[in-house]
């Protein structure tokens, strides 16, 4: 669908890991990603009145390194906790530009079991572009090495208007 168009659709389904997903009333979906290289997919929602707030579901379409994907599933197999210093750097691969100190401001970083599933939540800000982020890491394949990210991110400004209709999305994923 382009830009502001409405969804025409309550919820997002079979979606990578995610079976079903409720969505925010009045979201449009953003206009569509094309990548060249590996089977990467990028899907965005925004509510109709601040395309600046947006819920993003990223598929890189590459496996990361069998050492990096083994860290996250570890990391995933224990009880749910805030992560230490060490456990974040040891997931760096699957953090991508949220593991560069420079880049972004880590203000939370946790496993948590989100309707059955095991993931990994990480919240913070860039600021560079002064824009709030948090987003899940699912482990897509079970073994670590596919990574599902949902994310919702704004500029600050924009952010705490629409982040609980963002984070009541996520939390009502059904998960394959």
């Amino acid at each position: 669908m382009n830009d502001g168009d409405p969804l025409g659709q309550s919820e997002i389904r079979d979606h990578g890991q995610i079976a079903q997903m409720e969505l925010p009333e009045g979201w449009v979906e953003g206009p569509p990603h094309t990548f060249s290289v590996g089977t990467r997919s990028f899907r965005e929602l925004h509510p109709v009145e601040a395309p600046r707030f947006t819920l993003c579901f990223y598929y890189r379409g590459l496996l990361i390194p069998e050492a990096a994907g083994k860290a996250f599933h570890e990391l995933l197999e224990k009880p749910a906790h805030v992560l230490s210093r060490a456990e974040l750097q040891s997931v760096g691969e699957v953090l991508r530009d949220k593991a560069r100190a420079d880049d972004f401001n880590t203000s939370l970083a946790r496993t948590e079991d989100l309707n059955g599933k095991r993931v990994l939540v990480v919240a913070g800000c860039y600021p560079r572009i002064n824009e709030e982020t948090v987003e899940v890491f699912v482990d897509a394949r079970g073994d670590g090495r596919a990574v599902q990210e949902i994310y919702y991110q704004a500029p600050q400004d924009v952010f705490s208007q629409h982040a609980k209709a963002a984070k009541n999305a996520i939390r009502s994923i059904r998960w394959k």
